[in-house]
C-alpha cells in the first residue's frame, strides 16, 4: 500500500511540473529540439510562454510539444527551422532576444502558418552594429516562405537596424591659409558677421573670465599688502616695548658704575699711602740693625789685625 502511494505521489508531481499553471514572467532555461521522428522537450516548460534557450527543428514531422509551445510563446530566443513537414504557427511571439553570434532567426524551406510573427514587435541583440554591413544577417531566409510572413520579419529587421542608415560625421582636414596682412585678414573673416550671437556669447564668457582673474589678482595683492603692513607694525611695536622695558635697568645701573669707577682710584691711593707709611716706619729699624752689624764687624776685623801683628813680631 505504501509503495502504491509513493508511485501515485511521484506521478502527480511529474504531471504538476509538466502541466502546472504558467506565469508570464517565468521562462524556460533548457534547449528544445525536434527531429524527424523524435523531439527533446523539457517537461517543466510545457505550460510556459517564454524561453531563454534556442529552439531547433530539423526536418520535423509530427510532434507533441514544440509546435504547441511555439503557438503559445510570447518571448523566444534563437530560432532555427529547416525543412519541416508539419506547420508551425508562431502567432503570439512579440519579442525575440538573442545574445549570441549569427542570425537570430534562420528559416530554410520552413513551413509556417500565414499568421506567424503577426505580433512581433522587436528583435534584441547584444551588438546590432555588426549587422549594419550586410555581411551578417539578423534574419536569414532560404527557400519559399509566405510573403506576409517575410514582410513582417523584414519590417522588424529594418526597425532594429534603422540607426545604421543615420549618416555619421566625418572629420575632413581643411587646409588653413595664414595671411599676415591686416586688410586681407579682416576680409577673410566672414564668420564674425555670420555668427554674431556666438561671437557675443564667447566675448561675454571671455570678459567674465578676465574680470574674475583680475578680481582674484587684486584681492591677492590687497591681502599681501595688509599682511606686510601688519608684520611691520608688529615688529616696530615689539621693538618699542623691548626698549621701554630695558631703559630703567640701564639708567639705574649707570650711576652705580660711575660711582664704583670714581671710588676705585681713591681706594688705590689710600692703600699705596698706607703701604708707604708702613715702609717708612720699618726703615729706621733696618738701618739701626745694619749699623750695629757694621760696627761689630769692624771691631772683629781690628782685633784680628792686632792679633796677626803680635804673632808676626813673636
Amino acid at each position: 500500500m505504501e509503495v502504491i502511494l509513493v508511485h501515485h505521489f511521484y506521478f502527480f508531481a511529474r504531471v504538476f511540473l509538466a502541466f502546472g499553471s504558467s506565469a508570464p514572467d517565468v521562462c524556460c532555461y533548457r534547449m528544445m529540439m525536434i527531429y524527424t521522428i523524435d523531439e527533446a522537450f523539457p517537461p517543466e516548460c510545457a505550460r510556459l510562454r517564454c524561453t531563454r534557450e534556442p529552439i531547433h527543428a530539423y526536418d520535423a514531422g509530427k510532434d507533441k510539444f514544440i509546435s504547441k509551445f511555439l503557438l503559445r510563446a510570447k518571448k523566444i530566443n534563437n530560432l532555427f527551422i529547416t525543412g519541416n513537414s508539419t506547420v508551425f504557427d508562431i502567432d503570439n511571439v512579440e519579442e525575440v532576444v538573442y545574445m549570441g553570434p549569427g542570425p537570430v532567426i534562420t528559416l530554410k524551406h520552413a513551413n509556417l502558418g500565414e499568421y506567424s510573427f503577426e505580433r512581433l514587435k522587436s528583435i534584441t541583440v547584444k551588438d546590432p552594429s555588426i549587422y549594419c554591413d550586410k555581411k551578417n544577417e539578423l534574419v536569414h531566409i532560404e527557400g519559399n516562405l509566405n510573403a506576409d510572413v517575410r514582410r513582417r520579419l523584414e519590417k522588424v529587421v529594418n526597425q532594429t537596424l534603422a540607426f545604421c542608415n543615420v549618416p555619421t560625421a566625418v572629420l575632413v582636414p581643411v587646409p588653413v591659409l595664414v595671411n599676415f596682412s591686416v586688410e586681407s585678414s579682416a576680409d577673410s573673416c566672414p564668420e564674425d558677421d555670420e555668427y554674431p550671437a556666438e561671437k557675443s556669447s564667447s566675448t561675454e564668457k571671455l570678459s567674465s573670465s578676465d574680470f574674475a582673474l583680475y578680481a582674484s589678482t587684486a584681492a591677492t595683492g590687497v591681502l599681501l599688502f595688509i599682511c606686510t603692513t601688519l608684520t611691520s607694525l608688529s615688529v616696530r611695536f615689539y621693538s618699542k616695548l623691548r626698549e621701554k622695558d630695558m631703559y630703567p635697568v640701564s639708567s639705574e645701573a649707570l650711576p652705580l658704575k660711575i660711582q664704583s669707577t670714581e671710588e676705585t682710584p681713591q681706594t688705590d691711593a689710600i692703600i699705596s699711602f698706607n703701604s708707604a707709611e708702613k715702609t717708612s716706619e720699618k726703615a729706621p729699624d733696618v738701618e739701626t740693625e745694619r749699623k750695629i752689624a757694621g760696627e761689630e764687624a769692624s771691631e772683629e776685623d781690628e782685633a784680628r789685625f792686632y792679633e796677626e801683628i803680635g804673632n808676626n813680631s813673636a
